[in-house]
């Protein structure tokens, strides 16, 4: 008997090969697709180093070398080159005019490579004017962290031979109480070179008001010791040597009269207490204290305390204040006997 032959039909073979042809064909077209769509799609250029340029003076030997606008390009990745210029140097004096400068630390930001970030050019396009092609950048516009300030031109006139220093302090500032005996020490100590002023530094609304007002009324009027009235005012104001307010005595401070009469006891006569009621009515006191923070923001002020010396160089804290006076005054006898 005769083997049966094994096979498929034609019909079948002729399937598989069209089959294999339409498959080929998409494949085909498939990998046209990927290659037009990967053609198509820009390759993004990679991003320029933005050009900076840092001022600082070396006139003021404490004061801070690097703008914030520094720290702020690092966090958001921005590559840059940086360059530092001394502005006490002669050669280098032009920059100040050339580009508006007022003060140190201030920076130049170079335009058209800084346009080229999408996420930082608009804020620095809204905050800051271009001169020459550079945004240009004071430390006095960035607050984040507390920096040491120098002034290029002074905005007063300290008395010749004498170092002049203006405390801006406020007194819901718990380091502006620890700062007290320090100045005190330092007062003492140079004495009669040293020219020191208090000054009213509003960080707190209302509540700060209250408290400057009637410390400058003990202060215009000279009954008591206004060192010690500071004191007494901060011991009312905070709880506990960690810096936290009394919340209970928060109450004391919502209507004036209360605080100044009820949560205070003032050694004074009749006729000293009739004189301090009058003082925290009078408009001139109130004067004293908004003038006083109006300078606060002519230095640019966003922390207390904050040391003005010589009316243009600006300490922030208290810890390095005596370092800093005699940076600048090491002719003075207090700093010559160290």
């Amino acid at each position: 008997m005769a083997k049966k032959k094994l096979g498929f039909p034609s019909y079948v073979i002729v399937l598989i090969v069209i089959l294999g042809i339409a498959l080929g064909f998409a494949g085909f077209k498939l990998i046209s697709l990927v290659n037009e769509s990967s053609q198509s799609e820009p390759v993004p250029e990679p991003l320029p180093k933005v050009k900076l340029i840092l001022f600082y003076a070396s006139e003021c030997p404490f004061c801070n070398t690097e703008n914030s606008i520094k720290r702020s390009f690092t966090v958001n990745k921005v590559d840059f080159e940086e360059e530092f210029i001394d502005l006490s140097k002669e050669e280098n004096k032009h920059y100040i005019s050339d580009f508006n400068l007022f003060m140190v630390p201030s920076a130049l930001v170079e335009e058209k490579t800084i346009k080229k970030y999408a996420g930082i050019n608009p804020i620095m396009k809204k905050h800051y004017a271009v001169i020459d092609g550079f945004y240009v950048v004071p430390e006095s516009y960035l607050s984040s962290i507390p920096k040491n300030l120098m002034f290029f031109e002074a905005k007063c006139t300290p008395t010749q031979n004498k170092v002049k220093i203006e405390e801006f302090a406020d007194y819901y500032c718990y380091p502006c109480w620890k700062s007290l005996d320090i100045v005190d020490q330092l007062k003492r100590k140079f004495t009669p070179q040293l020219q020191y002023e208090f000054r009213n530094f509003n960080l707190n609304g209302k509540y700060s008001q209250y408290a400057q007002i009637a410390a400058e009324c003990v202060r215009q009027q000279g009954q008591l010791e206004f060192n010690q009235y500071q004191e007494y005012l901060y011991k009312q104001i905070f709880s506990d040597a960690n810096g936290n307010i009394d919340e209970n005595k928060m109450n004391l401070f919502e209507d004036r009269w209360t605080f100044v009469q009820g949560g205070l006891s003032l050694p004074l006569t009749f006729d000293q207490q009739n004189s301090f009621e009058q003082c925290l009515d009078d408009a001139n006191t109130s004067s004293i204290v908004e003038e006083d923070n109006k300078a606060a923001e002519s230095y640019w002020l966003k922390y207390a305390p904050a040391f003005v010396i010589d009316c243009k160089y600006v300490l922030v804290g208290y810890e390095n204040l005596k370092t800093a006076i005699c940076m600048l005054h090491s002719g003075l006898d207090a700093c010559k006997q160290e």
